[in-house]
């Protein structure tokens, strides 16, 4: 008796492995676009006289705090005399402000109660 062998053919891979291929050089291309250079800018603070809110807490490159142009003494201070004490603080850093300084800042301005702290940038773009 002869035995007919019977082969079974499996599922391909190669449909697979073209998709893994396309996968591979969407990540290749998407992360060459998207890659920043060295000189980009994250915060720029001058030249937003038209723009900027005249409510935010402004800090300057060497940490003094301003509001309205007008040199404020402490946070604690500044937040006394707010007219909400629950609205959102919005705050301008200057770009040469330390990032350290900045996140000494909001520190300071959530332990004080503030729920939202808002950090003003401009986009690269404007």
């Amino acid at each position: 008796m002869n035995r007919i062998k019977r082969t079974s053919k499996g599922d391909s891979i190669i449909p697979l492995i073209n998709i893994v291929f396309l996968i591979l050089i969407f990540f290749m291309i998407t992360g060459t676009l998207t890659r920043t250079g060295s000189g980009i800018r994250f915060v720029q603070s001058s030249g937003l006289d038209c723009c900027s809110d005249p409510d935010a807490l402004v800090i300057t490159s060497d940490g003094a705090l301003l509001h309205n142009d007008e040199p404020v003494p402490s946070i604690g201070v500044w937040l006394a005399g707010r007219p909400d004490p629950d609205a959102d603080v919005k705050v301008l850093p200057d770009q040469a402000l330390p990032a350290r300084a900045l996140i000494s800042v909001t520190r300071e301005l959530r332990s004080a109660g503030i729920k939202r702290v808002v950090v003003l940038t401009q986009s690269a773009g404007q």
